[in-house]
């Protein structure tokens, strides 16, 4: 009998031993590096993956989801998830989401060259990060903004890690912000 490989998944599908977070990042990267066109700016929110001294990210495999969530948001009672009630079907998701996270970011979830390939990085950058962001601090963000040429930082306040869950509406207005301003006048200014 064989069988057939395990792979971690996302979702519950599998990914076929892909990092397809990592492809994407670096598709983003290299059309960035190769200044194409069809990329115009980057927003980069609450990331991990550089090493910044003094600044760890939480060690999320040894923490219990409970305290993942008390990391995560800068009210965490609201996003509280009692895991025993939900369905099994999803606690299986849950379970092969955090599998897959340890698979393509590593234990650690850094990545030592990054660092270095993001100060080759010229495009116009916002950073954004949640004040109460827990699992990797704002310090960590502005070292992440640091390590881009043309980045710009800037707090999301009463977030947390997850904007895209926590505050939404903020996160989508500072992005169209962006959008009008701080990219807008980055590529001009960089087209003069």
């Amino acid at each position: 009998m064989i069988e057939p490989p395990r792979t971690p998944r996302w979702g519950g599908r599998p990914c076929a031993g892909r990092d397809p977070i990592k492809e994407v990042l670096e598709f983003i990267l290299e059309m960035a590096l190769l200044e194409s066109p069809r990329v115009s700016g980057i927003i980069i929110v609450d990331a991990v993956g550089i090493e910044v001294r003094g600044h760890p990210i939480a060690d999320f495999f040894s923490l219990t989801m409970d305290q993942v969530m008390q990391l995560s948001y800068h009210d965490p009672a609201l996003f509280r998830i009692d895991l025993s009630s939900l369905p099994p079907a999803t606690q299986t998701i849950m379970a092969g989401n955090r599998a897959a996270l340890a698979a393509y970011a590593g234990t650690s979830m850094t990545d030592p060259s990054l660092v270095e390939r993001l100060a080759t990085l010229e495009m116009p950058t916002l950073v954004l990060w949640g004040d109460s962001d827990r699992i990797v601090d704002p310090d960590y963000g502005r070292a992440y903004a640091a390590a881009i040429p043309m980045a710009r930082f800037q707090l999301l306040p009463d977030t947390g890690h997850l904007p895209q869950i926590e505050n939404p509406a903020q996160l989508l207005h500072a992005i169209w912000d962006s959008a009008d301003t701080v990219l807008a006048t980055d590529l001009s200014t960089a087209a003069h």
